[in-house]
């Protein structure tokens, strides 16, 4: 045994949310992909974009918008968040000469997203959660997530702030900075001393080396990494292939 734990700390996508389309969670970036939803947002909402010129028109957007947040942060943010919502109401913008409200925007974008990246929390999650909350471990969030990605949850489980402590949910656009930004940790690292969590007594779950278990571990956290794919890292404690294989982990932590 490492050691007790007091609270667990979830990745989202990929981890928790699981892809309908597999194991993985598919690119959003891909051109393919934006195609699908921009055919959608047709129907949808009755207009005329070309989808693979959207497609282009709105990756261009996205990295001007990406350029731009560098240059106007702090120096020592090198993945600053972008605003989805802010995205979409420069691309009706630009590209439709179109001006959308913000809530026609926020809809639109949350409708986007659930077209190209369709998700869903497995049961198996599901019961983790629920064995980690009856046991009266704190719960929280570190992910680079959109407003949306609440809703998603929200959408999956009942009460969520049954399960998840509000003030250990550190998202992307909230902070205005994306793993794996050095910053975003630190703001984990902040919210878990108010709760008077070390790191040591707090566990990292994720399926991403280089944004979730190579950075916590350095920080002192103990890290589970969930290898779909034969993943291996020096930086794990832990590595499992299904969700039904950390029972034993967090029963030999809980201890």
């Amino acid at each position: 045994m490492i050691g007790l734990i007091e609270a667990v700390i979830w990745d989202l996508y990929g981890t928790l949310f699981i892809s309908e389309r597999g194991n993985k969670v598919e690119d959003p970036g891909h051109h393919d992909v934006l195609e699908k939803g921009f055919k959608a947002i047709n129907k949808r909402y009755k207009v005329n974009i070309d989808p693979v010129e959207g497609s282009k028109h709105y990756k261009n957007l996205e990295k001007k918008l990406h350029d731009k947040n560098i240059k106007n942060k702090d120096y020592d943010i090198n993945h600053p968040e972008l605003d989805i919502r802010n995205l979409w109401k420069i691309f009706f913008d630009t590209y439709l000469n179109r001006k959308i409200t913000d809530d026609k925007a926020e809809e639109i974008s949350a409708f986007f997203e659930k077209t190209i990246n369709p998700v869903y929390l497995p049961k198996e999650n599901e019961n983790l959660l629920v064995y980690l909350k009856n046991n009266n471990i704190k719960q929280g969030i570190l992910s680079n997530s959109q407003f949306y990605s609440l809703e998603l949850l929200e959408d999956e489980i009942e009460n969520i702030g049954e399960y998840f402590d509000k003030d250990l949910m550190v998202l992307s656009f909230r902070e205005e900075v994306g793993k794996p930004d050095n910053k975003i940790y630190k703001v984990l690292k902040k919210k878990l001393r108010k709760k008077k969590i070390k790191p040591k007594n707090c566990i990292m779950v994720g399926n991403d080396v280089k944004n979730d278990i190579e950075p916590l571990k350095k920080m002192g956290f103990k890290t589970i990494l969930i290898s779909t794919n034969n993943q291996y890292s020096e930086y794990a404690d832990y590595i499992v292939n299904k969700p039904r294989q950390m029972y034993e982990i967090f029963e030999n932590l809980i201890k």
